[in-house]
């Protein structure tokens, strides 16, 4: 079978800052997950960026948690659809 014809509820990612070039805008591993686990490192690029990207694709951004130095930050999303 091809990747498209895969579904996942739930993508769990802790890539180092992996998840910057992983989960892109035109991300097939994104157009096809439901629900988002992420840790991001502020370090590997613009946080804020990578969740208005998250948000554009059509999920809903949930709780989210920053390390106190604010390298950081874990979040959950799901679609809103």
């Amino acid at each position: 079978r091809c990747l498209s014809d895969w579904s996942s509820d739930v993508c769990s990612s802790d890539l180092e800052g992996g998840e910057f070039a992983l989960l892109t805008r035109n991300s097939k591993l994104l157009a096809m997950t439901r629900a988002l686990a992420c840790e991001l490192h502020a370090d590997s690029g613009d946080m804020r960026m990578f969740l208005d990207n998250v948000e554009a694709c059509g999920f809903m951004i949930g709780p989210t948690q920053y390390a106190r130095d604010g390298g950081s930050m874990v979040f959950l999303a799901k679609r809103s659809d």
